[in-house]
């Protein structure tokens, strides 16, 4: 998750490096090397890109530490490139630090729960405060197009109900929503054509925990023979529904749209919190999971959050940032599976031709049919039933890390009937909207430059450190680039392209 939200940082600052003067160009190379020069699966360092054997005995032996270093060297450069460009002050400027034109909302870190945003034309921009974040809508952000907004006081923007228990019906404009006692999604009716999107009498929402064999400590020599350790081969009957404890409930609504907020009663054993955001403006449900501390989960056991699709005959496929492929090329388990290339999943009926998009924020696998944490397999079920690895026991020792400092653990999944093509769905999942704050000083532009949805940019600098712009075509189709002289390229599928940039 962390190395995600640096690739992310470090996208946007090699944009703002190249469209001032490319003085950080080695702090950004510098981090994008930490991140990238390991396998996540291997605890880090395992694949160390060098081949230089002291290199590679520094990464194995700092592990995680390389992403935390990467993450403090990207928050650095990042900040210090935003004042640059953008200046210092007050003003909150939500920018869009991709070439695709966006109509996502922002998420920024409030202590405010009365904080709201004033647009430049005087009118309130529709948000909401939930849980130290201010969700609010920018409105339409072309490519690297920026935008700033007054910070006001409004008492009351929000109304938040009393802590609740029992089941709960919720409303919307685009769909119809079911809660069991737990928390669990029962019931998602899309408004738009009556479909009932969950698998029959499951739920989404549920936490689940496989439970494997403990490592075998006292035989380390003979490790090697142990199926458990490769196979995912262990006794039956250990997959269990984790805390399947009742909540309480709270709904927080605003304009903006709403959040249900569920956590164990007992408010003096709450491992966990669910809340389900519901933006008003967008067909949209995003799932997202706090684990505050581990409860029963031990050295070898997973947890798992599932989500059942409504499909008979669903057909997977799956984006990164280079192409999209169909899921059958995926390999549940392996490193071309992880985070910082799984960018979205899309599940199509071939029957109905109902279809949805699935954005991931902080999942490590993607599991489909059932849950599988040691079964590296090529051949994966065609299922709607999914499964989503949040972590497995060995990360117990994250909440008493150095770097995290007891820090809890976010999971999102981001679900979405709208019509939007999954590489762009994709892209808007690995390089979110940023929000930061800023002065008046007005920001270069890039002048003139279009592009179809399916050519995704990128800045960088020659070896001038003049700004250079790359396009890559991502959906397999044919796309074009306009640049800021008015001159057209036509790319190909998954061609990539390196021109001339002008600011203006």
């Amino acid at each position: 998750s962390l190395s995600s939200h640096t690739f992310s940082i470090l996208h946007e600052a090699s944009i703002l490096n190249g469209l001032s003067n490319g003085e950080n160009h080695k702090e950004i190379e510098e981090a994008f090397e930490l991140i990238g020069g390991f396998d996540e699966h291997s605890g880090g360092g395992g694949l160390y890109l060098s081949k230089d054997p002291e290199a590679i005995l520094d990464a194995v032996t700092q592990g995680f530490g390389w992403v935390f270093r990467a993450n403090r060297l990207a928050c650095k450069t990042i900040n210090s490139l935003r004042e640059r460009v953008f200046g210092s002050g007050n003003y909150i400027t939500a920018f869009n630090p991709t070439g695709l034109t966006r109509n996502d909302f922002c998420v920024m870190n409030c202590d405010d729960p009365e904080l709201s945003l004033e647009a430049p034309d005087g009118t309130e921009v529709s948000s909401l405060f939930y849980s130290g974040k201010l969700f609010f809508d920018p409105g339409e952000l072309k490519g690297f197009e920026h935008r700033r907004f007054l910070p006001r006081k409004k008492a009351g923007r929000n109304s938040v109900s009393e802590s609740s228990t029992g089941n709960l019906e919720v409303s919307t404009d685009h769909f119809d929503l079911s809660f069991n006692d737990r928390g669990e999604l029962e019931s998602i009716v899309a408004k738009e054509n009556g479909r009932e999107l969950l698998s029959s009498s499951l739920t989404a929402g549920k936490l689940k925990i496989v439970r494997t064999a403990v490592n075998p400590t006292e035989n380390l020599a003979d490790a090697i023979e142990h199926d458990e350790l490769y196979t995912g081969k262990a006794s039956p009957n250990r997959e269990e529904d984790y805390l399947p404890v009742k909540c309480g409930f709270r709904v927080f609504e605003s304009r903006w749209g709403k959040v249900i907020e569920f956590q164990p009663i007992d408010r003096f054993c709450r491992p966990f919190r669910k809340s389900f955001i519901l933006p008003a403006e967008s067909a949209e449900i995003i799932l997202s999971v706090r684990i505050h501390y581990i409860y029963d989960v031990g050295p070898s056991d997973f947890l798992f959050l599932e989500v059942p699709l409504n499909v008979e005959r669903p057909e997977i496929s799956y984006s990164t940032p280079g192409r999209i492929a169909p899921q059958g090329d995926l390999i549940s388990g392996s490193g071309t599976d992880t985070l910082t290339v799984l960018g979205g999943l899309r599940i199509d009926d071939t029957g109905s031709g109902f279809s949805v998009n699935i954005g991931l924020e902080g999942i490590n696998l993607v599991d489909f049919a059932s849950p599988s944490p040691l079964r590296f397999r090529r051949d994966l079920p065609a299922s709607g039933r999914l499964f989503f690895r949040l972590f497995n026991g060995n990360l117990q020792n994250r909440f008493a890390s150095p770097f995290l400092n007891g820090e809890p653990m976010d999971f999102a999944v981001r679900l979405s009937t709208g019509s939007t093509g999954l590489h762009k769905y994709s892209v808007t999942m690995r390089n979110p909207i940023s929000v930061f704050k800023s002065g008046r000083k007005a920001a270069p532009i890039l002048a003139g430059l279009k592009a179809s949805d399916n050519v995704e940019l990128f800045l960088a600098q020659d070896r001038s450190m003049k700004p250079v712009l790359l396009a890559k075509e991502v959906a397999g189709e044919k796309g074009y680039l306009i640049a800021g002289d008015g001159r057209r390229y036509d790319l190909k599928a998954y061609e990539f392209l390196r021109t001339d940039l002008q600011v203006g």
